[in-house]
Order: C-alpha cells, then sequence, then structure tokens
C-alpha cells in the first residue's frame, strides 16, 4: 500500500492595530453586569481596587467596612487627586476628588474609570471615577440586594500570647448589614421614565483595646479610667436614596436619524449617622445631609446642556 501524502496550510493575517490619534485619554469601564455579579463590596472602594494601575487606600475586597471614602491615586501622584464623579459631576470636596457623601455603585449602568488624558474641566489631575445611573425604561424591572454578618460568623485568634504582648481585645465585627432595593420603569409610557434605589446600611464593630470611659461626662474627673466589660465601638448608620427622571421629549425625532431628545434629571440624598465611642461621652450625633440635583439635555449623538447643584451639610459626631 502506498502511503498518503501529507498537506499542511498555514494561513498568517496581519492588521494594524487601532491606534486614537485625537485623544490620549486612556479609559476602562466596568459593566453594570459585573457591578451587580462581582463577590466584593459594594462600596466605590471595591472597584476602584480592579484597575492595576491605580493605587487605593483603605481597600475593601471583603465588605467588612462601613460606607467611608476612601482615596485613591495613579502614576505617583498625589493620594486626593483621584476623582469620583456621578454622571460627570463631582462628589469630591473642593481641590479633592472625594468627600464624607459616598454615592452608591451597586445599581449603575456602568462604571468608566479615566486614567490619563483627562479634560481641562477636572479638579484634579488624577484618576477619574465616574459612575453612570441606570434612567428606567418602558418596563418594569428592579433588584434586591440584601447581605449580612455578625458576631456568629467571626472567628477570635486573640491568643494569650498575644495578650501579654499587650492587646487585650480584638477587633471584631457586632452586625454588618446592608438592604438595597431598586425599582425602574414608565411613569408615561415612551414620555417619562423613573429609577429609584434606596440603601440601608448599618455597622457595628469592635475597636481593638479601646474601652468605654468611666469618667466620661463627669466634669469633676479628667483622666481615662477604662472599662474593660464595655469594648469601643466604631457604631454607623447610612440611609440613602435615589430618584431618576428621564423625560422624552418626542419634538426631537425631526433631528435626522429620528431619535428622540432625552431631558435627564435626578437627585441623590443621603443621611448619616456616625457615632465612635471610645473615651468620649455617649452622645446623639448630627445627621449629615447632602443632595445632588442635576438636568442634561441629550441630543442624538452628543450633550446639548447640561445644568447641576449640589449641596452637603457634614454631620457631627
Amino acid at each position: 500500500m502506498k502511503v498518503g501524502g501529507v498537506a499542511e496550510t498555514v494561513t498568517v493575517t496581519g492588521e494594524a492595530p487601532t491606534v486614537d490619534v485625537a485623544s490620549t485619554r486612556n479609559q476602562q469601564v466596568i459593566s453594570g453586569q459585573t457591578v451587580a455579579e462581582i463577590p466584593s463590596s459594594r462600596q466605590y472602594s471595591a472597584f476602584t481596587h480592579l484597575i492595576p494601575a491605580i493605587n487605593v487606600q483603605q481597600n475593601d475586597f471583603e465588605g467588612s467596612n462601613p460606607a467611608l471614602y476612601s482615596v485613591f491615586q495613579i502614576h505617583g501622584g498625589r493620594r486626593n487627586e483621584g476623582q469620583v464623579l456621578v454622571d460627570g459631576m463631582n462628589g469630591g470636596y473642593q481641590g479633592m476628588g472625594v468627600s464624607g457623601y459616598v454615592p452608591e455603585v451597586g445599581n449603575s449602568q456602568e462604571v468608566v474609570f479615566s486614567l490619563s488624558g483627562g479634560l481641562g474641566e477636572a479638579t484634579t489631575g488624577g484618576p477619574q471615577m465616574n459612575l453612570v445611573g441606570k434612567q428606567g425604561g418602558n418596563r418594569f424591572a428592579g433588584t434586591f440586594f440584601v447581605s449580612g454578618t455578625g458576631s456568629a460568623f467571626q472567628g477570635n485568634n486573640l491568643t494569650s500570647d498575644v495578650q501579654a504582648r499587650g492587646l487585650t481585645a480584638a477587633n471584631s465585627i457586632q452586625k454588618l448589614w446592608e438592604v438595597n432595593p431598586s425599582l425602574g420603569g414608565p411613569i408615561v409610557r415612551d414620555r417619562l421614565w423613573f429609577f429609584g434605589t434606596y440603601r440601608y446600611q448599618i455597622s457595628r464593630q469592635n475597636v481593638a483595646s479601646m474601652f468605654v470611659n468611666r469618667n466620661a461626662g463627669d466634669p469633676t474627673k479628667w483622666t481615662y479610667d477604662p472599662d474593660t466589660s464595655q469594648q469601643a465601638v466604631d457604631d454607623g448608620t447610612w440611609k440613602q436614596g435615589n430618584l431618576r427622571l428621564t423625560v422624552i421629549d418626542h419634538v426631537g425625532a425631526v433631528l435626522q436619524d429620528q431619535r428622540a431628545v432625552r431631558f435627564l434629571a435626578w437627585k441623590d440624598r443621603c443621611q448619616e449617622f456616625v457615632r465612635f465611642s471610645s473615651s468620649m461621652a455617649p452622645r446623639k450625633p448630627t445627621p449629615g445631609l447632602c443632595a445632588i440635583r442635576a438636568w442634561a439635555r441629550l441630543g442624538p449623538s452628543h450633550l446639548i446642556g447640561r445644568a447641576a447643584t449640589t449641596t452637603s451639610t457634614p454631620g457631627s459626631e
């Protein structure tokens, strides 16, 4: 039997890489599906560390941190240069990229990171994290997220050797949970849409080797007398509501591609109660309030107009 011939064809194709010659901007986008499904905290600090180039302080991989701000930077910049934006609006203090306002991330349509090549209107020169919210639509849809843990699910590695070195009590969680429902849909079909969310968080965590002061509140005693039966508690409660309205103006349908012009208005309001009880006398904190109101007119392929106002009242501990 004659051995058959062996034939092999190798096809090599090449294609020049796409290079943007008009802009030096470098962006990374996290989709809303990834935001909803990734097994991590729903704080914005849980997503900044997903970008390899960004250096983050106060990482929250497992979700044990409460809703506190986190600073981040890139390319050796200052730690206050990272900006948190909500639909393009800065949510930070003047001259700083972040503030006590911690926006909700879990119900974002997408999260866009701008790492370089930012525009001139940026308050700082660092990276930007822009949270693009959902807008609703012509059908009703919603989600319900709940998570929580407590002392029963936490171990303890405070050994006698560690105690002999001076650590008398370790950090521990009393309770830490979050409830976050959302709902969107039509108010008037093809004319007016809404999307709303509510977020309720509670964090009660014991502070290592800190105890309540027996002399707190006694004007005759100025010394610290720790009550070792009552460990200091980092105590916080956050209530945050968001409402977004989208109005479809069908006059815009006369535009060339027959697309409607959209008017978008939204408001974000949060209420924060935080108390840190260590050597201080227990007292009721003053809530911090913040509100953001925005209006934008969107054309078929570009932004026609935008206006926004923000207000913030910090709380006291």
